[in-house]
């Protein structure tokens, strides 16, 4: 591969680097030695040969990929050939029965001298006596003759096996090949940024993308939100320390808070007036992590102190009501996640080997302890993001700071474990930790999951075999990076420390 690269500061001199952000102008991604030294997308850059190698290795891999399905093609072609020749014989042999059974049949015909009084008396007499007439003695024994002879000379035994070997080799087929969801291209174009000092831990959308709730330390900040413009329409004290986490309603326009000062609150619409309900302390620390079932009834809590708490909730009456609590977790949970049975409720806390499973049956009302994950690679590392990708998998976010991954867990005989064929490999970056705030994100209509991870935004997309695939990685210049996507996943918004504000793009699939 040759390509006529030039570095834009120094048109003169051989670049070595490209810059990965697709974000940036075709020329702003070339850099030489000296303009990558200073550049402050240094670490998000690799060497011009690598680039080349990556490319190459890739296409290798794709012409083998199709030398190998050619082969195998070929070779269920040449064995549907045989079976079909086969079923031919079969079908052709059925045919010709069948042709000779209606020929014999067609040969019964009534006789003018069948007519005379003798026949008829001799009728009447095997009706008489529940005889078959002598045509229908005939017209069953011709049947059963037909039925023998297609029941010996054709084996539905043997048939139904060359069905079955041509259904065992499609069945190899459709495991055997290679398929993936077509991969997105997307594009992010930055269409506002909107200034705020003071921090912002947490962001969401309503169900219709109307409005955007944030945080700014312990306020709460309700925004009108079109196609990216948003202005603020009112701001909320209802708690007294840092809020940490928010979840909305996809049923009504309410939302939930979650703060340091160990209250959840609901907070709902009513009359076009925003009404608050008192804050509910059950928990003896901060709150760290939200979460909603699908019936929106039940509202589950982590916390610093090492609890769950699982509430009943009435958002008519704005009201929560303490239902159980689930205590073994050794530290701070930082993530909860159901699977779409919700029969399953995944944990994580800020410590090693703390991925919990809690489980109920079908006539069970309440969640149980069942286990903690053994994890394998990921043994010795912690996390602060886990999330149900279906009912039988699901993925966790390291958040050390010298390792970058995503681990696949898979249900093998009803225990979840660790699938490191399938570990995703982030961009290296050893010098901070990842942090709980910024939830991982799924737009459905998609199949996109959103992760920030460290100073890295990764769109990724399930591709419906059990594989995730990286298809996008937005690099942010900070890692006090919060935000969330629309529900549709139309619009990105955050807010860093970098430019101490909110960042509003848009998202482009194609």
């Amino acid at each position: 591969m040759n390509f006529a690269f030039q570095c834009l500061n120094h048109n003169d001199v051989q670049p070595e680097y490209i810059v990965l952000n697709s974000s940036l102008s075709d020329q702003e991604r070339i850099l030489c030695e000296k303009c990558w030294k200073i550049s402050k997308w240094k670490s998000n850059a690799i060497s011009q040969k690598d680039a080349i190698f990556r490319i190459e290795s890739k296409q290798n891999e794709v012409k083998n990929d199709i030398q190998n399905q050619t082969n195998t093609l070929n070779k269920i072609v040449e064995q549907v050939k045989n079976l079909l020749n086969q079923l031919n014989f079969y079908y052709g042999s059925l045919i010709s029965q069948i042709e000779n059974w209606k020929e014999d049949l067609t040969k019964m015909t009534f006789k003018d001298n069948e007519n005379n009084s003798q026949f008829f008396l001799q009728e009447l007499d095997r009706i008489n006596q529940k005889q078959m007439l002598s045509k229908e003695k005939q017209f069953y024994e011709t049947n059963r003759a037909y039925l023998l002879k297609m029941i010996h000379g054709f084996n539905t035994n043997d048939f139904r096996k060359k069905l079955e070997e041509l259904q065992k080799i499609l069945v190899k087929l459709f495991k055997e090949t290679k398929i993936k969801v077509p991969e997105y291209n997307i594009k992010l174009k930055k269409i506002n940024q909107i200034k705020q000092d003071s921090c912002c831990l947490s962001l969401v959308f309503n169900q219709f993308n109307t409005l955007m709730i944030s945080t700014k330390l312990h306020q709460i900040q309700i925004w009108s939100f079109d196609k990216g413009i948003i202005n603020l329409k009112q701001i909320l004290d209802v708690h007294t320390k840092w809020v940490n986490c928010l979840v909305y309603s996809k049923k009504i326009d309410a939302f939930i808070s979650g703060s340091d000062d160990s209250t959840i609150v609901i907070t709902k619409l009513v009359n076009e007036k925003w009404v608050s309900s008192k804050p509910f302390h059950r928990h003896q620390m901060e709150v760290y992590c939200l979460l909603l079932n699908q019936e929106e009834d039940l509202l589950f809590s982590g916390s610093c102190d090492k609890s769950i708490i699982v509430w009943k909730l009435d958002f008519q009456k704005n009201q929560l009501e303490f239902h159980y609590q689930l205590d073994k977790h050794k530290n701070s949970i930082y993530s909860l996640s159901l699977n779409q049975k919700e029969n399953i409720l995944i944990s994580c806390a800020n410590q090693k080997d703390q991925i919990i499973v809690w489980g109920k049956e079908e006539k069970e009302d309440k969640l149980t302890f069942k286990y903690i994950v053994k994890q394998k690679d990921s043994k010795n590392l912690y996390g602060k993001k886990i999330f149900f990708l279906s009912d039988n998998r699901f993925l966790w976010v390291t958040a050390n700071d010298g390792v970058d991954k995503i681990f696949i867990f898979e249900s093998t005989k009803g225990v979840f474990e660790e699938n490191k064929e399938k570990t995703i490999e982030l961009v290296q970056n050893q010098e901070i930790e990842d942090q709980f705030e910024f939830p991982i994100i799924e737009i459905n209509q998609n199949k996109i999951i959103l992760v920030r991870h460290k100073n890295q935004i990764h769109f990724l997309q399930d591709q419906g075999n059990g594989k995730l695939v990286k298809i996008y990685c937005m690099q942010c210049l900070t890692k006090n990076t919060y935000g969330s996507l629309t529900s549709k996943g139309e619009f990105l918004v955050y807010w860093d420390n970098d430019i101490l504000g909110y960042q509003i793009y848009e998202v482009n699939y194609t």
